[in-house]
């Protein structure tokens, strides 16, 4: 068949779980390459069998004028080490970082306004109200801290191009 006629797109894959995510050629991607610690952040231009191409635009201002350039980045799909979460992401990774944040910060107000509030009113603070706060504080920040935001490549995870005829 002739490979001109085909669509080469990036698929994150756990074989072991039978998951993938696909990113298609104007898809925005954000991941690292092996021996460097910068993120590349881009949307991919093309896809072939061992090369990815993402796209950056940077805005530049030049004495008022602003511009945007935008420059390609090849990278070898096998040199690709971390690949980082999508940044729409889901209806579910929408609410687990909603409820994190609004337990973080319920959490972090009652441990600072009920102490402000018993020193107002010449009281004591409730020890109860003070746990209530402590937990929903930890709560929060294990939410966020055991949530996997990137997927190493390695036995588990794989990234490799995926033709569509």
């Amino acid at each position: 068949m002739n490979s001109t006629l085909a669509q080469f797109n990036l698929a994150l894959e756990k074989p072991s779980k039978y998951r993938r995510t696909i990113y298609k050629p104007g898809d925005l991607i954000r991941f690292q390459v092996e021996g460097s610690k910068a993120k590349y952040t881009g949307r991919i231009y093309s896809v072939n069998d061992s090369m990815l191409t993402i796209v950056r635009s940077v805005s530049m201002e030049n004495a008022g004028d602003v511009s945007k350039r935008a420059y390609r980045d090849y990278v070898a799909i096998s040199q690709i080490r971390t690949v980082f979460k999508r940044p729409t992401g889901s209806y579910g990774a929408f609410f687990r970082d909603l409820a994190s944040s609004n337990f973080i910060l319920g959490g972090a107000m009652f441990l600072v306004f009920l102490p402000l509030d018993a020193a107002a009113a010449d009281q004591e603070v409730n020890p109860v109200n003070m746990s209530i706060g402590a937990g929903m504080l930890t709560t929060g920040l294990l939410i966020r801290v055991f949530t996997k935001r990137k997927h190493r490549m390695g036995k588990k995870w794989q990234v490799r191009a995926m033709g569509s005829y």
